[in-house]
């Protein structure tokens, strides 16, 4: 086709070329890492939500972290960033995945927990946040 000319590709205005660096971008790995709140040993849940449910109370749903949660079992919550501290115990009453309810949950499942023992006449979204951990009162057997 004669009548087509190729346009040359330096030809592109200036603001709309896109603009290499040769900087290389270091990762600062120690400002991205999470906090040290998980144990080793024992159960953890790390909080994502945290829902009030007529009918059934306060609903966390969160990663089970380390060991297995068997309800009904007692946990501590350890504030995350943001969270008021203070010390807190709640029980654990029913474990749900996918609408159905399980006897127990092990690491790396995603679920909700069902929570009694949150103090009367305080919102429950105020005692637990997002980014709190569950950490188990007893150690597994």
């Amino acid at each position: 086709m004669p009548w087509f000319k190729r346009k040359d590709p330096n030809a592109i205005a200036p603001e709309y070329q896109p603009q290499l660096s040769t900087s290389v971008i270091q990762p600062d790995t120690a400002a991205a890492a999470p906090p040290d709140i998980i144990p080793t040993s024992g159960t953890a849940i790390r909080v994502q939500d945290v829902y009030t449910i007529s009918g059934i109370g306060t609903v966390i749903v969160g990663y089970v972290e380390a060991g297995v949660v068997h309800p009904p079992m007692r946990f501590h919550v350890v504030a995350g960033k943001g969270s008021p501290t203070g010390s807190l115990s709640v029980d654990v009453v029913q474990i749900e995945m996918h609408h159905h309810e399980q006897p127990e949950a092990r690491v790396g499942d995603f679920a909700g927990f069902t929570l009694k023992g949150l103090p009367p006449g305080v919102r429950s979204r105020d005692l637990v946040r997002r980014g709190d951990v569950l950490i188990a009162a007893e150690p597994d057997p």
